[in-house]
């Protein structure tokens, strides 16, 4: 549909592409606080989401499972489900 009103020129606004501009953004290297609400795969990982519904996933951190951490954020990875970052703790 969105296609079809463009060739009749009329303006559209794809609500996926403006949901996906909305989301923050985040780096390697930022540092956040995170609540950490499960386990993660591995048996020292913990997980975590972000307002945005962003699974987290930070190293050695399955012992604080329940609390919120600093972390760091070390690298992201785009799969068909979203966004995916990984993590350590800081201090």
């Amino acid at each position: 549909m969105n296609k079809v009103a463009q060739v009749d020129g009329v303006k559209v606004l794809n609500i996926n592409e403006l949901a996906k501009s909305l989301r923050m953004s985040y780096l390697p290297g930022d540092e956040l606080d995170l609540e950490l609400s499960q386990k993660g795969q591995d048996s020292h990982q913990a997980v975590g989401y972000l307002k945005d519904g962003t699974m987290v996933v930070v190293e050695n951190a399955k012992r604080y499972i329940g609390q919120t951490k600093k972390i760091e954020i070390i690298r992201s990875l785009q799969t068909d489900a979203g966004k995916m970052m990984f993590a350590k703790l800081v201090g």
